[in-house]
Formats: C-alpha cells, structure tokens, sequence
C-alpha cells in the first residue's frame, strides 16, 4: 500500500505541474522524467 500511496502522490503532484505548466510544455516535462 505505501507503494501505491507514493505513485498516487507522485501523479498528484504532476497532474498540479501540468496545470500550473499547461499543455505546451506538458511535452517538455515528459521528455525530462
């Protein structure tokens, strides 16, 4: 489960990244992690 947890909260935060970001340097982001 806490493996879970950290996944979740990883994805949480990019999904706040993303937002902040927007889509035109969604790419960006992808390539770099």
């Amino acid at each position: 489960m806490d493996q879970f947890e950290k996944l979740f909260g990883k994805y949480q935060s990019f999904k706040k990244l993303r937002g902040r970001i927007g889509i035109q340097k969604h790419k960006k982001v992808l390539k770099t992690d």
